[in-house]
Parts: structure tokens; sequence; C-alpha cells
């Protein structure tokens, strides 16, 4: 082992949070854990691959701790299949696995140096909320080029991007220097924007490229041209379904749409674009025909990376009756679902949400409830709206209780750190009104920082006027006023 060179494992990335450090994963969301400063300075030697013994005197002589504190903390994490705690009380701090690793040949370094980690703060390993945000998302528009009848979106307002693009490149330049893990865009429709080029250019850039563009729209062969020519490799295209005449119920187009839609897909492949699908089952393709034989069809095109396929879910901005109508039968939906499981459970281009739809996802235990993953709005993420407003979640959108700050006249910190933004996470117990059981709750204060409330499963469970509800996987949740789940 001594001859091995070691690196931290370039799957995690660690940043400064003013008061701890943030060990998160590089590509998602799905871990993020604080750790104390001496750690996250023993982690950062291993940026350039180092020799186990080398990397013992190095950092003991660097750093002033003794070679067997180095050494334990080292082997402790290095190729670690489980997760890891180290530390005591308010102190111990949690890690994921294999932290370290063998020197891989494809590694870069990724300039951290140990006083990057140098914390000047009161060190605060308990706290959820990020004191720098983690994560942007700016809505390009709410412009579309079908008019889905499952859309989720509020098609009250047809914005196209207000900020200037001189503004845009400002902010885009301040979550690069805040260090944001992602910068990321959604739609409406990004394609739409007539700065889209520019746009996209500056973000790939600045370290931001987006994951996958979403688009609905059947992208012309010029088009698909100049996305090539910047430099980007891969868009994300929503398709429910391969039979022209369903497309043109869900989404309420012309029949030719499909033929289109294919047309665009072959012009991906012809300019070596790589392309994601995202799939919604509604009570129009819940079916094993349409979902397999789609599914078929893109494992044909070879520039094809992976389908996700999930439930339709309630949209806050359609009448019960329209939701109701999309929504799939129980049954059709478990059919389609297991049979899905049994032949692409092991299929690593078919993602099968995981995410509830059915009425077992409300009223959780206590330990469930505390257990779940924590919604991530104004924890570590936000979101732009195509005005500048800026929102906790992308289904909220302009809902006035959850606006906490306007980029068009704020910094990103300014914005994080507004009073509106502070309020929402410290929520006041006694503004919440009477007829809410968080009123009078007695672990009101636990729940709201920590249980990790989900917004929009309040407001989408009892109504935008009842934002101050509990989330309803709370066991003291009362009886939805609207179905928001499958039965």
């Amino acid at each position: 082992m001594s001859n091995l060179r070691i690196i931290f494992n370039p799957k995690y990335i660690i940043r400064n949070d003013i008061h701890r450090i943030i060990l998160v994963t590089k590509d998602d969301s799905s871990l993020s854990t604080f750790i104390h400063p001496l750690h996250a300075m023993i982690l950062s030697f291993f940026d350039s691959p180092l020799f186990l013994e080398e990397a013992y005197n190095l950092i003991s002589s660097s750093l002033g701790i003794s070679a067997d504190t180095t050494k334990k903390f080292i082997l402790t994490l290095l190729n670690n299949d489980t997760k890891k705690w180290i530390g005591d009380g308010g102190n111990a701090c949690h890690f994921p696995e294999e932290v370290l690793i063998e020197e891989t040949s494809n590694y870069q370094s990724r300039g951290y140096h140990f006083r990057d980690f140098l914390i000047t703060e009161e060190l605060d390993l308990i706290s959820r909320r990020f004191y720098v945000p983690l994560e942007a998302m700016m809505m390009i528009n709410t412009l579309c080029y079908t008019d889905c009848i499952y859309c989720y979106a509020d098609r009250s307002k047809k914005n196209d991007l207000k900020i200037p693009v001189e503004r845009i490149f400002e902010i885009i330049e301040d979550a690069k220097n805040l260090k944001l893990k992602t910068f990321d865009v959604s739609g409406g429709e990004f394609f739409f924007y007539k700065h889209w080029k520019l746009l996209l250019k500056k973000m790939m850039q600045s370290g931001f490229t987006p994951k996958s563009i979403p688009t609905k729209v059947p992208l012309s062969s010029e088009t698909i041209k100049q996305i090539s020519e910047t430099g980007y490799e891969q868009i994300q295209v929503s398709l429910d379904s391969i039979d022209p005449s369903t497309l043109s119920k869900l989404l309420q187009v012309d029949i030719s749409y499909f033929k289109s839609i294919e047309t665009m897909l072959i012009n991906l492949r012809k300019y070596n674009l790589k392309f994601r699908v995202n799939t919604i089952v509604t009570s129009y393709n819940c079916s094993i025909n349409q979902i397999d034989s789609l599914i078929q069809y893109l494992k044909s095109f070879s520039n094809f990376v992976e389908i996700s396929i999930g439930i339709v879910g309630y949209s806050l901005y359609k009448k019960n009756t329209a939701n109701y109508s999309n929504f799939p039968l129980f049954e059709d939906a478990n059919v389609l679902f297991d049979f899905l499981k049994n032949k692409y459970g092991n299929d690593e281009q078919v993602l099968i949400s995981d995410i509830s739809k059915t009425e077992d996802n409300i009223n959780f235990s206590s330990d469930k409830f505390f257990s779940k993953a924590m919604c991530t709005g104004n924890l570590q993420q936000f979101y732009i709206l195509p005005d500048g407003k800026v929102t906790i979640c992308e289904e909220l959108y302009w809902h006035p209780k959850f606006i906490i700050g306007d980029l068009m006249k704020q910094s990103i910190m300014e914005v994080w750190n507004s009073k509106e933004a502070l309020a929402l996470h410290h929520l006041n117990q006694g503004l919440i009104q009477k007829s809410s059981p968080c009123s009078t709750c007695d672990i009101f204060t636990r729940c709201r920082e920590y249980g990790g409330v989900c917004w929009r499963e309040v407001v989408k469970s009892y109504g935008m006027e009842n934002w101050d509800y509990p989330d309803p996987r709370c066991q003291y949740a009362p009886k939805s006023i609207n179905q928001i789940y499958i039965k």
C-alpha cells in the first residue's frame, strides 16, 4: 500500500461554508455533509497524488499535528467501503464511502490548498442551512412549444427572460466567485431565448455546463449545428410516447409532431450530440406497450444516454378535474412499473422513478419523517425567475410567501441573507394561522429547521392560502384538501 499514490476521490468536492466545510458529491445532490476544517485541510493535500508515507510527514509538518493522528485519519477514509463518523458529540463529522482512493489514470487536480479551508468564524457543524448557497437554477422563460395537459407550470404568465444579458453574466460571475457547485437552467424553452448561444457559452466558460438542457421543441438542423459548435454535448428531450395520436392528445400538438421529433433525434446523431429522455406516465400512456415500445425505439439510437420514467404529479395551476383525469389508475400504474422494474431494473439506461405518487407517501412516523431526504430549497438552493425575482422552488413561482429577493437589485449573498429568506427558514410559530396544526405543535422548530418541510407538497395538498400547514408526510398533518396522489 505504501507504494501506491492516493488521491481525494474526484466524485466529491469540498468547499468553505464560512462556519464549516461542506463535502458534497460533484455531479448530483445525493450527498452533502459538514466536516471540520482540519479534516478538509488534510484532504486538500490529496488534490495531488501522494504516497502514503510521504503524506503522513508532509501533512503533519504543514499543519502541526502528530503523524499518528494524521495516519489514523487517513487510514480510516482510505478505500472505506462504509460511511464513517469521526469525532465526538457536536463535533462528530460524517464521511461517505471511498473518500481517499488509489490514483486513477484520468485524475485532474482541482487546485485545492489547505489555506482555502481555514475557518476564522465560530465553528458550526449542526445547523442545516448553508451559509453560502450551493446550487442555483435560472428559469429562462415560461414560454412553451407544446401545451401539455399534465404541465405543472404556471401558464398564466407568459414571460420571456427580462434580465439583461449583461446582468445575467454578472450573476454567473457572482456564482463562480462564491464557488457554487451548479448554476443551471430550466424552461419553458431555453432555445426560445434570443441570446441562448451567448448564455450557454458563458455558463460553460464559467464551469457551469448544464447537465441536460430540456426541450420539447423539434429543433432544426441549423439549431442543432449551432449547439454542437458551442462544444455542448447533451440535451434532454421530453417524450412520452412514439404513438403520434397519443402525443397529440398529451401535448395538444399536431399529429405530425412525432415525425418532427424523430427528425430532430436523427440530426442530433448526425452532429454527435447525446440526448436523454424524460417521460411522464399519465392515464393516456399508462400501458406496457406504450412505454416499452418507447424504450426500445430510443435504444436504437447510438447517441441515446438514458430515459427517466415517472408518474404524473399534481399541478398547482390546473383545476382538480383536469388533474384527476390525468392520473392513471393505481392498478394500471402498478402493472406497468412492476413490468419495468422486472425487465429494466438492472438497465443503466432506464431510470425508474422511486418517488412515491401514492397515498403511502403521507403521515409518516416521526422517525421516518426526520430521516427522509431534505428539501434543498432555501437550505442550499434557490431559483431565479425570468424577471429576476428569486424563489425557493420552481413550482412555487411568484407565490409571495416564497419570494426571497430580486437579483435585478441584489447580489446572490444579499438575497441568500435577506430578511425574507431567513424569516422563512426560522419561521415564527406565532405567525402561523390557528387552523394549522403547526401553530401549536411542540416540535415546530425542529420540524421546520431539521425535518425538511416540502413547501410545494404543502400548497398542493392544502391550497396556496394554506402555505403554513404541515407537510402532508407529517404524522400530525390533516387530511389533504386536494388529492395529490393516485389511488
